[in-house]
């Protein structure tokens, strides 16, 4: 799994005023949560989260750094708005790099079936699967070539 670094600055529980107040400014508004923490209340600099997002997607462990500790975290929830789609919110999930997780990794395919090209539809059953593991040994998603695939074949 891909590692990158992202920082955070500490906030208080807020009103929801002040949330908003955060977000017109440029902040996403976030918790980060775990075996040693109870509830870190964020905010992190959207212009930075999303280079991250769309650049590495879901999967990915985030070093995230606030007052200078470094927590390992991954995504456990994105929240949008509904009408536009933007991130209101994110939870970090903190994780112990020596324990192993559980979590979903997606199944992507690679590549043009023959039977494609040939007139024939790609019916993929799955889009992605559940794995246990360390973080660190885990794949950022998991390729299936589908260029040798004709009609018909499974």
């Amino acid at each position: 799994m891909k590692r990158v670094q992202l920082k955070a600055e500490k906030r208080e529980v807020s009103t929801k005023g002040m949330l908003n107040k955060y977000r017109n400014e440029g902040f996403i508004p976030g918790i980060v949560y775990g075996e040693n923490l109870n509830g870190l209340s964020v905010i992190i600099n959207e212009r930075e989260f999303l280079v991250i997002a769309k650049k590495e997607g879901r999967n990915v462990l985030v070093d995230l750094e606030v007052q200078g500790n470094v927590y390992p975290t991954i995504f456990k929830e994105i929240q949008r708005n509904p009408i536009g789609g933007k991130i209101l919110h994110v939870d970090f999930e903190a994780v112990n790099l020596e324990k192993p997780i559980y979590t979903t990794i997606p199944v992507v395919t690679k590549g043009e079936a023959k039977g494609i090209k040939m007139g024939g539809i790609l019916d993929q059953g799955l889009y992605k699967v559940e794995v246990e593991g360390l973080i660190t040994d885990l794949p950022d998603r998991i390729e299936i070539d589908v260029t040798d695939l004709e009609i018909k074949n499974v």
